[in-house]
């Protein structure tokens, strides 16, 4: 029974130990797509103001 009992806490945190990386990689993995999605949006309109102003010019 003890020994049980051991498996058993063992097993609960391992998978206690596995959600939270998951948890913390998930929000790493969040952050790192809207960095870059941020950054790819700027790109998009920093071209569209220079076709735009090159339109404007010629």
């Amino acid at each position: 029974m003890e020994q049980a009992q051991k498996l058993s806490a063992s097993a609960a945190i391992v998978m206690s130990t596995a959600l939270v990386v998951s948890v913390v990689c998930g929000g790493v993995h969040a952050l790192a797509r809207r960095r870059r999605r941020d950054a790819e949006c700027a790109l998009a309109l920093d071209a569209g103001q220079e076709l735009t102003a090159s339109a404007d010019c010629g």
